[in-house]
């Protein structure tokens, strides 16, 4: 009989926990993503900087990105036309930071809104390897007026090295010393180059044979 108190408080408690839960569920934390990206050299590119989700709409952002690496830098920044640009995109003097920022002033982005292009960045290569771009500094407002406080993906820009190109010095056949710079003779069939020395092939054996011919021939004739 004492255990029907104890089961009382746990129903209570349990109660209580309903009753203060969102009715929606727990919400995941919205994210702030940089796509990836390859360059060649001396190329540029434009990378997508995204917010998965808008729980409760959008009514403007101030976000300032930095590249970790020299290997690139970015050049700019342009907005989806849903946005007014409360601000021309600002790059930094050595061309490592941008900050964009932006208002949504129509309420495009409404309460439940998924992949949220913000801006698009250009980047320009400027060297070879790998650079994260980061977000440094973000201020995201929701439709209420809160403060959103997203989590953030740092993209990769990966500029490639450059291929080597066959010069015409490197399709040049190459020549044989021994024939005075001549390119070196192929077989009748084509499988490659024909390899002679300066007697000729027997032509030891040959001589031999002859210089006994001629002893045998004097031999007789002094008999």
């Amino acid at each position: 009989m004492t255990t029907r108190p104890l089961v009382l408080a746990c129903v209570v408690v349990l109660a209580a926990c309903l009753a203060v839960a969102p009715a929606g569920g727990v919400q995941s934390e919205p994210t702030l993503t940089i796509d990836d990206a390859t360059l060649e050299p001396d190329g540029s590119t434009t990378v997508r900087v995204a917010l998965d989700s808008a729980p409760d709409g959008l009514a403007g952002f101030e976000v300032r990105l930095a590249l970790r690496s020299g290997v690139a830098t970015v050049g700019g920044a342009e907005y989806p036309d849903q946005f007014r640009p409360t601000t021309d995109p600002d790059v930094g003097p050595d061309g490592r930071e941008i900050t964009i920022e932006a208002a949504d002033l129509e309420s495009a982005v409404g309460p439940g809104a998924t992949n949220v292009t913000l801006a698009t960045v250009t980047v320009e290569a400027n060297g070879t390897g790998t650079a994260p771009l980061a977000v440094e500094a973000a201020q995201i407002d929701d439709d209420d007026g809160g403060r959103v406080d997203p989590g953030t993906a740092a993209g990769t820009i990966a500029v490639d090295a450059p291929t080597a190109t066959p010069t015409e010095t490197d399709r040049q056949p190459t020549t044989d010393a021994a024939s005075g710079g001549e390119p070196p003779e192929t077989d009748a069939s084509g499988g490659g180059a024909v390899t002679t020395t300066g007697s000729g092939p027997g032509f030891d054996a040959l001589a031999a044979a002859l210089a006994l011919a001629i002893a045998a021939l004097l031999g007789r004739r002094r008999r």
